[in-house]
């Protein structure tokens, strides 16, 4: 597989894994998050203060495009260092189709904490998202995972053929 990569030279967008048998390619936020929420006024900027926070959205600045655009794409997975900060990827797993073709962009849930909370005489005002639990510009922020099309033969009917699992779903298999 080849992929053509469109990134700033001068600020790497994708790093190619660490060690050999790493899966990932680390993406980098290549600018600053932008916040997708109801702030308080008129200013939505990361020092606002927010009624609501819908995501927090970082652009990697990388366009990806596989040369042969039917039989690869991509995913994108949460680093492990997602658990240091107030994070959780909005989507869990993005797919970025093998034809597309604009920047990969990573969005993100803010998990708020008790100290994020703006009281005022006791009554909950807004939250405030704390700089310190959140990547930045520069960072990390995700990895790249290549994955081939699988695209079975979709058999459509009004029965399906017994398994011997059957109807065993939710902790069937026990502990």
């Amino acid at each position: 597989m080849e992929v053509y990569i469109k990134q700033d030279p001068e600020e790497p967008s994708i790093k190619r894994p660490e060690y050999e048998g790493d899966a990932g390619y680390d993406l980098f936020a290549r600018e600053n998050p932008k916040v997708s929420g109801e702030p308080i006024g008129k200013n939505q900027t990361l020092q606002a203060t927010y009624k609501s926070i819908d995501y927090i959205e970082y652009d990697t600045k990388l366009i990806i495009a596989p040369t042969d655009d039917t039989s690869f794409y991509s995913m994108v997975y949460p680093r492990s260092s997602v658990s240091k900060y107030n994070l959780a990827l909005a989507n869990s797993v993005g797919i970025v189709d093998s034809g597309f073709r604009d920047t990969v962009k990573v969005r993100f849930r803010y998990i708020m904490q008790p100290n994020d909370l703006v009281l005022k005489n006791g009554k909950i005002q807004g939250m405030k998202i704390n700089i310190k639990k959140i990547y930045q510009k520069g960072d990390k922020i995700a990895q790249l995972i290549w994955c081939m099309h699988n695209h079975p033969f979709l058999n459509f009917s009004d029965t399906v053929p017994p398994s011997q699992r059957a109807l065993g779903g939710f902790g069937s298999t026990g502990r």
